[in-house]
């Protein structure tokens, strides 16, 4: 038996006749239950952050450039400036305006809809994974254009989701 396997058995044991004392018992359930907290709590963190960035990098890409004017007509020449920076894969324009949706005309709700190139967002974005129900099929059509009487939306969202209105249902922009 070694030097300090016997020192740590003198110390752990009881000078009654217990082989472990009640304070040793003590620090030791102590230091298990934090290691088991600690793991727990590393485990949740590791799993939450690479949920986290499947979901916002999937929706968008990984770096944006903007201007700060809502008039971006050189938005050509800036994407052929960023294909030739070296490790970029993929470069693909987009807009986003705010736009109110309505429901049978009880809910009107403000949210941001983001426009993209139909051609060259798979490049920047994992869109098709997160689509629950369709394709994004449609928007490659050849001289496809929106509905002219009603422009029609299929949003899911959590805040258009309740007892009258469920995924999947037309909401009116």
């Amino acid at each position: 038996m070694g030097f300090p396997l016997q020192i740590a058995l003198r110390y752990m044991g009881s000078k009654k006749r217990a082989f472990v004392s009640l304070g040793t018992s003590l620090a030791i359930l102590g230091v298990a239950l934090g290691t088991a907290c600690l793991s727990i709590v590393v485990s949740v963190t590791g799993g939450f952050r690479s949920e986290f960035r499947e979901k916002v990098l999937g929706v968008n890409a990984h770096v944006l450039v903007l201007k700060y004017s809502s008039d971006f007509r050189e938005y050509r020449s800036v994407m052929k400036d960023m294909k030739e920076v070296p490790g970029v894969i993929g470069v693909a324009p987009f807009v986003i305006n705010p736009m109110m949706v309505s429901h049978n005309d009880k809910t009107a709700t403000g949210v941001l809809l983001k426009g993209v190139d139909p051609e060259l967002f798979g490049d920047v974005l994992d869109l098709p994974k997160h689509i629950v129900k369709g394709s994004t099929e449609g928007l490659r059509v050849p001289g496809a254009k929106p509905p002219e009487s009603t422009r029609r939306l299929r949003v899911r969202d959590s805040v258009l989701e309740g007892p009258n209105n469920k995924q999947g249902d037309p909401n009116y922009i």
